[in-house]
């Protein structure tokens, strides 16, 4: 698989987002959290579409906000895989947004060790919420 992110695959849609923050599902792998929503009516070219936020009230400077928003997209980038296997082989698409919630400065590769803890256990909770889909193949 191609390790890319594409501009498609990014969650840009404010009614996206607004839906996404109402629903409350939620996974936390600190200092990320993961905010989650399944959507089965709207037909999409990407299964699952994500966006990236850094709290202007943890950190003042946009660049430092920047900094982080890259380093959290460059982590999933790496391992989406596992949540676009799962969803091909489903209906429905999945909009997700990841929550940097510390002002402690992490290295890329803690940041990235959460980020795939906080996909595992995201899988973990659509799993329970839809165990047909894995049982199908």
């Amino acid at each position: 698989m191609a390790f890319t992110l594409k501009k498609s695959a990014r969650l840009k849609s404010r009614k996206q987002i607004e839906l996404l923050f109402a629903e409350r599902n939620s996974v936390k792998s600190y200092p990320l959290r993961a905010f989650w929503r399944l959507d089965q009516e709207v037909e999409r070219s990407v299964p699952v579409q994500a966006g990236f936020s850094v709290s202007k009230r943890l950190f003042k400077k946009a660049v430092d906000r920047n900094y982080f928003k890259r380093l959290l997209r460059e982590a999933y980038r790496l391992h989406q895989a596992p949540l676009n296997a799962f969803f091909e082989a489903q209906v429905g698409h999945l909009d997700i947004m990841f929550v940097y919630t510390t002002k402690e400065r992490l290295t890329f590769a803690e940041i990235e060790t959460k980020m795939i803890k906080a996909i595992q256990r995201l899988l973990h909770e659509l799993q329970k919420k839809a165990p047909h889909a894995t049982n199908d193949k």
